[in-house]
């Protein structure tokens, strides 16, 4: 069903965008080689169904008469702070993603979130082909709860489509093993505000008081500055 998240792009020239988005595109929209790529037209095609948005909400805040029936649920919120499901920042300017949040991994793709539809096989298959594959991960629910989860990953750099395609059709690798594909972001180095031990440690609570100040630091630290506005919703999120 998914909800609102926050999300902030610093593009390759420098400009900030300032968007609460739905979270239902955001696995294809982030996880995607055009992206890596910083590809401009692909980029455009994210940004402009905001700015439509946004256009909308300021045209028509008063009378309440949008275009889009969504307009009202996103648009409203063009913030640089955490929403429902938490905050992605992109920064292609330093080649970073910061992420804290509830909805989708980054830098890796869960092979049972890849059964839906023809995009999600394509999505992966872009990513063999641009050789984006780096390991094959495995995890393993230990039967005493109290355990920690195992998780192996196998070196799959290079890997070719037919095992890649044999491994998302899996069952087995899907569903027993909680399979996934580890991906090479590069330039992109990716910050889990949740998994300070890595991107396949267990999460902390997204809401902790800790994630929001080092996130919040680290922010200040790449230059990016904060309304008033925002301020209040970080400290009001976190419990500051």
């Amino acid at each position: 069903m998914g909800g609102s998240i926050a999300v902030t792009i610093r593009d390759m020239d420098g400009r900030e965008h300032r968007m609460c988005r739905w979270t239902n595109p955001l696995p294809h929209v982030i996880n995607n080689v055009r992206l890596f790529e910083k590809d401009r037209a692909y980029l455009k095609t994210y940004l402009d169904t905001w700015y439509e948005m946004r256009k909308d909400y300021m045209d028509h805040r008063q009378d309440k008469k949008f275009d889009n029936p969504m307009t009202d649920v996103y648009a409203p919120y063009p913030y640089l702070a955490p929403e429902e499901y938490g905050l992605i920042v992109i920064d292609m300017v330093n080649n970073l993603i910061l992420h804290a949040q509830d909805y989708t991994s980054i830098g890796r793709l869960m092979a049972v979130t890849l059964q839906n539809d023809v995009e999600d096989e394509i999505q992966l298959k872009e990513l063999v082909d641009a050789e984006r594959i780096t390991h094959i991960g495995r995890c393993y629910l230990p039967k005493d709860k109290s355990e920690e989860i195992s998780r192996v990953l196998t070196p799959a750099k290079g890997i070719p489509w037919k095992e890649a395609e044999r491994l998302l059709n899996s069952r087995r690798f899907y569903m027993d093993e909680h399979g996934f594909f580890m991906l090479d972001t590069k330039p992109f180095e990716i910050i889990d505000y949740r998994r300070p031990g890595g991107i396949t440690a267990t999460p902390i609570q997204t809401q902790s008081k800790e994630i929001g100040l080092a996130f919040r630091a680290k922010l200040k630290e790449l230059g990016f500055e904060f309304t008033g506005k925002e301020k209040r919703i970080w400290k009001s999120y976190y419990n500051e």
